[in-house]
């Protein structure tokens, strides 16, 4: 809670200081095309660490039953990711 807290701190500095700086003749649609590609740039700029981003669970995994000889138990678990495709850039 502490980091979203923190975050939206930032961008109300931000946009404090852009207010500050933005010139007196500019126009509405200018205003918010600014923010508009400052959040495409903040997109993009993320994308890298979500393409990269390595998942790790540390659930343990149930050990399989001494009596079930079940096809389920006896191939390793698959997870979810491992079916989706990648993105590669």
């Amino acid at each position: 809670m502490a980091v979203y807290l923190c975050s939206v701190s930032a961008g109300n500095l931000l946009t404090a200081l852009v207010n500050a700086a933005w010139p007196a003749d500019a126009t509405e649609v200018q205003y918010y095309s600014f923010f508009t590609l400052l959040m495409l740039a903040a997109s993009l700029a993320f994308l890298p660490v979500c393409c990269l981003y390595k998942e790790q669970s540390y659930m343990p995994r149930p050990a399989p039953s001494p009596g079930n000889s079940s096809p389920e138990t006896d191939t390793p678990d698959r997870s979810r990711r491992d079916s989706v495709p990648k993105l590669h850039l």
